[in-house]
């Protein structure tokens, strides 16, 4: 449990320090782009640091680890990550910003249903009372996720741009289906022999997106400011821990449990930071949200 414990605090933390970074003029594509550069060289120093059965360079590139079926694994997730970064903030430029967060975050239900119908952690139809409750907590979450987007947009009206819809339409669509084979990528992670091959995992799955992220950036030839770096160093922190904990995560807790409550609970967590940072006020729909989210956690966790 402490494994999801600290991957949902430093997701959330993620989404707060991209929030402050923007508010101080980086642009999100520019933020990505540096927080990934600076968790694969996180990881990268990570590497660098003895461990109790030698070094970890050794140990990663033993052939023991990387065989075949791992490195297509771990290749295929690092390149749904990347996809799903990017085409989330590409959609976000066309505007329906609450819609499109909510619609994202809904992705949850991918990884979710794959833990059920192909990792077949629960019974696909009830059998009992527990059953039902977990079903009802994940339509729990489903609910709170919509409630709480519905509740941005009222407060954050959509800027609509007719003209774009069908490249909105496209671009979320990638966006929600690539996040959603990420996730899965990580539920396949934690079936890995050992925790040396799930680090290998985190390793390879950040250095490809370094490797995608440097070349954008040279080919941009955008300078990079002083908020980009400052923020994009502290997210990228917030990211590889985050991220790096979750096939850990995964390994104890079912997956059915895992991505409804780490989408729900993050936003819930963004929520309060905006009320104690921001000094906003939740309307009624967010708080429907919030109690909806509360019931789905309690009915998952039972």
């Amino acid at each position: 449990m402490i494994f999801l414990i600290l991957s949902i605090i430093f997701m959330a933390g993620l989404a707060v320090v991209l929030r402050f970074g923007i508010a101080r003029g980086a642009g999100s594509l520019d933020l990505t782009l540096v927080f990934r550069i600076v968790a694969g060289l996180g990881i990268l120093l990570t590497m660098l640091l003895p461990s109790v059965h030698g070094s970890n360079i050794n140990i990663l590139l033993s052939g023991e680890i990387l065989n075949w079926n791992f490195l297509l694994l771990a290749c295929v997730a690092g390149v749904c990550f990347a996809i799903s970064g990017f085409a989330a903030i590409h959609t976000l430029r066309y505007g329906f910003l609450g819609i499109t967060w909510t619609i994202y975050r809904l992705s949850m239900l991918i990884p979710t249903f794959a833990s059920i119908f192909f990792w077949h952690e629960i019974s696909i139809i009830p059998q009992s009372l527990t059953g039902w409750l977990t079903y009802t907590g994940i339509l729990g979450a489903v609910l709170a996720v919509i409630f709480i987007g519905y509740g941005r947009m009222q407060l954050q009206p959509d800027e609509h741009k007719p003209n774009h819809v069908k490249a909105w339409l496209f671009w979320l669509a990638i966006a929600f289906v690539f996040h959603g084979l990420w996730e899965i990528t990580l539920k396949a992670s934690s079936t890995l022999a050992d925790n040396d091959q799930r680090k290998a995992f985190i390793v390879l799955v950040f250095l490809i997106n370094m490797g995608l992220a440097i070349p954008l950036v040279i080919i941009r030839r955008k300078k990079i400011t002083r908020p980009v770096i400052k923020f994009g160093i502290l997210a990228g922190l917030c990211s590889m821990i985050g991220t790096g904990m979750r096939p850990w995560a995964l390994r104890y807790i079912p997956g059915y449990l895992a991505f409804p409550a780490t989408a729900i609970c993050v936003m819930v967590i963004v929520l309060i930071a905006g009320v104690v940072i921001w000094k906003e006020r939740l309307n009624k729909y967010e708080w429907i949200g919030v109690a909806a989210a509360i019931l789905s956690v309690v009915l998952l966790a039972r």
